[in-house]
Parts: C-alpha cells; sequence; structure tokens
C-alpha cells in the first residue's frame, strides 16, 4: 500500500531544504557565484559527435592540438581535473597526462608514429593514438 505525501510535508521538507542552502551560502558565498558561470562555461550547442579521424589516415607528419570542448584545471599536483564540456564528465587526471595535454593547447606538429618528449617524459605514439580515440586531441 502506498503512503500518500502530503502538500504539507512537501512544503515542510522544501523549507528545511532552503533554509539548509541559505546557511551554508551565507558561510560560502563564494559557493552561489559560480552558478551565475556555469551555463557560459557549458556551452553544447554547437557540439557535434565527429568519429576520430584514425591514425593510419595521417601521412608522415601531423598536426595536432587540444580538442577545444576539453577543460584543464590544476589546483597543485594532487588535485589536477579534465573537464569535458560535451558531456559535462569530471575527471581526476595525472600530472603527467595535464602535461601532455597542456602541451597540445596550442597545435603541434609531430612525426607520425614516433615518440616524442613533453618536458622530462617521452611520449609514446600509443598514447597520442588513445587520446585521439578519447577525443581528447584532434587533427587539425
Amino acid at each position: 500500500m502506498k503512503k500518500k505525501v502530503s502538500n504539507h510535508s512537501i512544503e515542510g521538507a522544501l523549507q528545511k531544504y532552503h533554509l539548509t542552502l541559505t546557511k551554508f551560502l551565507k558561510k560560502h558565498p563564494e559557493q552561489w557565484e559560480g552558478w551565475f558561470y556555469i551555463d557560459k562555461f557549458f556551452k553544447t550547442e554547437n557540439i557535434e559527435k565527429v568519429p576520430a579521424k584514425k591514425i593510419e589516415n595521417f601521412s608522415k607528419k601531423v598536426k595536432l592540438c587540444m580538442d577545444e570542448f576539453i577543460y584543464l584545471m590544476k589546483y597543485d599536483d594532487e588535485r589536477i581535473f579534465l573537464v569535458s564540456k560535451k558531456d559535462y564528465q569530471i575527471m581526476k587526471i595525472t600530472n603527467s597526462l595535464y602535461e601532455i595535454l597542456d602541451f597540445f593547447k596550442t597545435p603541434k606538429q609531430l612525426m607520425s608514429k614516433k615518440a616524442f618528449a613533453v618536458g622530462n617524459q617521452t611520449v609514446d605514439w600509443n598514447v597520442v593514438t588513445e587520446l585521439i580515440e578519447m577525443n581528447f586531441l584532434k587533427p587539425v
């Protein structure tokens, strides 16, 4: 048998929720401000799901850059995140991956299927292939 929920109990729960939220926002007003920008940050009207190009289609040289719908956030070496503006996913990433993706913020021309250096690490071409397949990097 279903229990009937009255408007009075719903109203009471909403008032309690509103009071809790109000107390939190008075303590941390900066938390509210972010909601004004979230709509601008996640502009998705021009997003198309385009299949990634296969590496075999590239010639000896390939020009790659980070996808424009990827956003990187680094607070410190332990708190590094990748935000996908396509599907609102937030992923914690390693400093190594951050450095690789940050390297591709501006287009870079590479020799196809050859390892290359980013900072003090050597990046294998298989990593680039995976990043393209994940739509983190794209050919220019």
